[in-house]
């Protein structure tokens, strides 16, 4: 939905998603719907799960790396001013 500039619709079913995920799928359902809350200006929500995901311990793991380094840009971009 994010590739289709969908981002409102995109939130929707990432949120309901995030419900019932866990473990290394909590992250790959947080990290669209952060950047869907940012493409949709909405940079305190981004924010707060950016946040959120970057205090995990498991996003210091090896294989969290490529996701790690996205957060930190989902945070940069949220604290940005425009």
């Amino acid at each position: 939905l994010m590739e289709l500039g969908r981002h409102q619709e995109a939130i929707v079913f990432g949120e309901r998603a995030l419900k019932n995920s866990y473990g290394r799928n909590e992250f790959d359902v947080a990290l669209p719907l952060a950047k869907s809350y940012l493409a949709l200006g909405r940079k305190k929500e981004a924010l707060v799960m950016a946040e959120k995901y970057l205090n995990k311990n498991e996003v210091n793991f090896p294989r969290m790396a490529s996701t790690k380094k996205e957060l930190l840009d989902v945070k940069d971009k949220s604290l940005a001013k425009t």
